[in-house]
């Protein structure tokens, strides 16, 4: 979204996947990122509250072929020495104990001259899939697909369908 707003002519197409910045909401328990020993353990957590992480805000399917390679790959990311604290700094820039810090104002949105694809789960828990209307409605020329069984991470819960959205998107004229 800051890509397109900043530099309009350097972007042809514009995907927004359950995107950030579109609403102020967050989980509550995003938010306690910014108490001391809670945000550690959000961000260097055990493989035990890496997989609720992982059930309850990113997917709805959460028995799926890939589940383990992607619960071992984000638990691995976040232990490895110096990943967990840059981790949680990014993350108390993004949010506060009020939610998001940057929501995309009604303006910006209607600045985008891109078309723009809007992807959206029908079951995001982090993000909520009227923040994806709301962009969908104010950004000139995009169009929302909500994916239907699908959480925060559609692409994981829905591959093919939403690849294919992606692939005829980005291939359009």
């Amino acid at each position: 979204m800051t890509a397109a707003l900043d530099h309009p002519e350097r972007v042809r197409r514009l995907v927004l996947v359950d995107s950030a910045g579109m609403g102020r909401a967050i989980p509550y328990a995003w938010r306690l990122v910014h108490a001391p020993w809670l945000g550690a353990l959000l961000f260097k957590p055990t493989r035990f509250v890496r997989d609720r992480v992982f059930e309850k805000w990113e997917v709805k399917k959460t028995e799926m072929p890939d589940k383990l390679a992607y619960s071992e790959y984000s638990y691995a990311v976040r232990i490895r020495p110096g990943r967990s604290e840059p981790m949680k700094e990014g993350m108390k820039r993004f949010t506060s104990w009020l939610g998001q810090r940057r929501r995309f104002s009604n303006k910006q949105l209607a600045l985008v001259t891109a078309p723009t694809l809007v992807l959206w789960g029908d079951d995001d828990r982090t993000f909520p899939v009227d923040y994806g209307k709301r962009a969908a409605r104010l950004i000139p020329e995009a169009r929302l697909e909500v994916i239907e069984d699908a959480g925060h991470v559609c692409f994981w819960d829905q591959a093919e369908s939403t690849n294919k959205l992606l692939v005829e998107f980005l291939n359009g004229d």
